[in-house]
């Protein structure tokens, strides 16, 4: 599921700099930073939607 997110997200939302990230740039093919920090209330909701968990 959180490959398929990503993907989606990769897609629809344009690359933005990240000046934190800068010195280890070159070092990657790409760096994909996403603030996970509301994800766990939509975990939940799923958790409850589906009954997985």
């Amino acid at each position: 599921m959180f490959a398929q997110f990503t993907h989606r997200l990769l897609r629809a939302t344009p690359a933005r700099y990240a000046l934190d990230v800068a010195p280890i740039q070159a070092l990657f093919a790409a760096i994909c930073v996403i603030d996970g920090s509301r994800l766990a209330a939509i975990a939940h909701r799923r958790t409850e939607q589906t009954g997985e968990g």
